[in-house]
């Protein structure tokens, strides 16, 4: 399998894995990462946890291998492969449950913008990032031109773009793209941790919320409020509201469901 999935303490932990390019993207990984997003919703998982096997995350598109009717030369079918990864993208960072992508080592290309659309990137000390479009003469995809921008500022994303350079994984944390980093050898069981603490959580209340903050980087502060207040409306009816309260009433730690 080139992309493994599995359900684990309600965590649906999806796996790219071509190690011997670095889990370079092709269309059949496209695919498979799709039917993993589809099989997570389907099993109600809680939270998500992407990640890399071997030693790289994900060295971006296979330009070499991108599919065997895949002509890339040819503008349609250049056009058809980028529009059908960004829907996979696009179901990724649009599912209301909680993502975390371990990055374990490089992340390339739009490998990079497939972690940046999770909720939280969880970095080892040996990884980096490395916006590597232009050196191959391509513009960049995979939504990093909206992504990078607002995550470190329109004058920093141009720089890590036309002039790119790996980025470690102590730089990431400085310009606010990664959340933690810790030790090769610690990096699963943090991000596992991680994605098993968000599974954990109230569901329905960080759906609502992970697409609140979606929707505010282009929408008004006015929509936004609007926003938030048909959330609570729809969270007050959730059994882990009546939960929430009740552990706070009786001053203990609530034990939410997901529902």
């Amino acid at each position: 399998m080139v992309c493994d999935y599995q359900l684990k303490d309600g965590v649906a932990v999806v796996t790219l894995n071509r190690p011997d390019v670095l889990n370079a993207l092709n269309g059949e990984m496209v695919e498979a990462l799709s039917d993993a997003l589809d099989q997570a919703s389907k099993d109600g998982a809680r939270a998500g946890l992407l990640t890399g096997s071997g030693r790289g995350f994900c060295s971006g598109a296979d330009l070499a291998n991108l599919g065997q009717s895949m002509d890339p030369t040819n503008s349609v079918h250049v056009r058809k492969w980028v529009n059908r990864m960004h829907e996979v993208l696009l179901k990724l960072f649009e599912m209301e449950i909680p993502w975390v992508a371990a990055v374990n080592g490089p992340a390339v290309g739009v490998g990079c913008n497939f972690a940046l659309a999770c909720d939280l990137v969880i970095m080892s000390e040996e990884a980096y990032f490395y916006w590597a479009f232009t050196k191959r003469g391509l513009s960049v995809d995979g939504g990093g031109t909206w992504l990078l921008p607002h995550l470190v500022g329109l004058q920093r994303a141009k720089q890590l773009v036309m002039l790119p350079e790996k980025v470690s994984a102590s730089e990431s944390q400085s310009m606010g793209i990664a959340s933690d980093i810790v030790p090769q050898d610690q990096l699963m069981t943090k991000a596992t941790e991680t994605a098993q603490r968000l599974a954990q959580g109230p569901t329905v209340a960080y759906g609502i919320t992970k697409t609140a903050m979606n929707r505010s980087l282009s929408h008004t502060f006015r929509e936004a409020l609007a926003y938030e207040a048909q959330g609570q409306g729809i969270n007050v009816r959730t059994e882990d509201v009546q939960e929430g309260i009740m552990a706070f009433l009786q001053k203990r730690d609530p034990n939410f469901k997901g529902q």
